[in-house]
């Protein structure tokens, strides 16, 4: 039975302009994600599951394959070699650091022993995971391995080329870790019975002091929607103060949009300007253009999530409403009765000559979801799958985002949005969130990644 409904699953999406692969799951907590592709530059879908790795390859025709890490292993990387077109899987297991050949095949599935070396990631912890080790310097591939209070480069043979120290972080720096952690014990082993008993620790990051090529992309600090609009309260009076995005999708982005919510009136927006600073503070002084109001919630993501709908390198405005069912019995029923609420969205398009964001929109359209999703407080599906990428590789942003439970919905701009999806996806079950929306193969357009708890399904754009 589950063979025949992916069947027809991959029909209908291919009639629809987009292909399907599916994934299957061992179990609900399996992680996914990406790994290098091969010689034609196509990346796999990689479940891991305790210590067995399968990778699906999104090449046509491809046979999956797997690997079985041995007890003890903790931190893993995969290497694809450019030059070959072949990959090669290090794993860390105690003191051993491994090398596999993958796909592993006859005598090369077997792991070779680089050397032996006692790193911070020889605790096997709870399994295997995916880390960083391997790190392009010069013209050499070098593993980067933690030791002591310094992180190590070394090459194939195990032979130090380079160390970096490390330090600790503290706030001073304005670095990214937990003061600390509190959880409850479970059981009182100080207090008494009616006592509430928690654990508290603190968590010290050390990180390595990195030259510039080497160093990861700044850490990002969760943000919730209670802290933020908790902020924008606060700050009404000071438009420099409020939340912001760039202006431009590309570039240095001097010029920045300041905007904040007022509930049922829309959205308030301003540009601003950093001005010349004779200090040496890191934040600018802001010269902040009038104030205009926008009907509905603005949403932002992301730089990466930034909308830019005509493609003239400026962000766009997106902008979404609940529609107001009517406030008649007859209306109320009839909303709760048909199982959906509608959402209209919105886009206002940046008007360079003017300098500000069009006061009309240029496009809408109008995306009904379950109802269920607005009683149940803690049900996040939209956001959850809400992504604007750019699914048809013409330079201007699309809109998808899960329309139903069992439902993926794809709106394509083209000089606009059309009222109803230019395609539909159903599935077999219910999607729970969003794995992945990223390209599987240089040059191309994103894929998308929707998991079930038995199945991941990856959706990519028929060319």
């Amino acid at each position: 039975m589950m063979s025949w409904t992916i069947s027809g699953l991959c029909t209908f999406l291919a009639a629809s302009q987009f292909n399907v692969s599916v994934i299957p799951l061992p179990t609900e907590s399996a992680d996914v994600f990406l790994i290098p592709g091969d010689s034609h530059a196509v990346a796999d879908v990689c479940v891991l599951h305790g210590n067995n790795l399968q990778a699906h390859s999104m090449t046509k025709g491809a046979v999956p394959w797997s690997l079985t890490l041995p007890e003890g292993t903790s931190a893993f990387d995969i290497l694809h070699d450019d030059g070959t077109g072949g990959r090669t899987l290090l794993a860390v297991c105690g003191e051993r650091i491994l090398s596999y050949n993958v796909p592993p095949a006859g005598p090369d599935a077997a792991p070779r022993e680089l050397f032996r070396l006692q790193t911070r990631l020889a605790e096997p912890d709870f399994g295997p995971y995916p880390h960083v080790l391997w790190v392009n310097r010069g013209e050499r591939c070098l593993l980067a391995l933690p030791r002591g209070e310094a992180l190590e480069l070394r090459t194939m043979e195990g032979q130090q080329v380079e160390t970096f120290p490390m330090r600790p972080e503290t706030y001073d720096d304005g670095s990214v870790h937990r003061a600390f952690r509190a959880y409850p014990t479970g059981r009182n082993w100080i207090g008494s019975r009616a006592a509430f008993e928690f654990r508290i620790n603190t968590e010290i990051v050390l990180e390595a002091v990195l030259p510039e090529d080497l160093a990861p992309p700044p850490a990002k600090i969760e943000d919730s929607r209670v802290w933020r609009v908790a902020r924008w309260r606060l700050s009404e009076t000071d438009p420099s103060t409020w939340p912001s995005f760039p202006l431009r999708t590309k570039g240095e982005a001097a010029a920045r949009v300041f905007f904040i919510e007022t509930g049922g009136q829309g959205t308030r927006l301003r540009l601003g300007e950093p001005e010349a600073s004779t200090t040496e503070s890191d934040e600018p002084n802001w010269k902040i253009g009038p104030e205009r109001r926008y009907p509905g919630t603005i949403l932002v993501g992301e730089m990466e999530d930034l909308p830019d709908f005509n493609g003239d390198g400026y962000v766009d405005l997106l902008m979404w409403k609940v529609e107001e069912p009517g406030v008649s019995v007859e209306a109320l029923t009839r909303a709760v009765m048909g199982g959906s609420w509608p959402i209209r969205f919105t886009v206002h398009l940046f008007d360079p000559k003017e300098k500000r964001y069009e006061p009309r929109p240029s496009t809408g359209w109008e995306c009904r979801v379950p109802i269920l999703w607005f009683l149940d407080p803690d049900s996040e599906m939209l956001s959850r799958t809400l992504i604007l990428p750019d699914l048809d590789d013409d330079g201007r942003t699309d809109f998808a985002a899960g329309t139903n439970p069992k439902e993926f919905s794809v709106w394509l701009y083209r000089d606009g949005f059309s009222d109803k999806p230019d395609h539909t996806a159903r599935f077999p079950e219910e999607i729970e969130r969003l794995e992945f929306c990223t390209p599987v193969q240089e040059g191309k357009p994103p894929a998308i990644g929707l998991r079930g708890k038995s199945a991941v399904y990856v959706l990519r754009f028929a060319e």
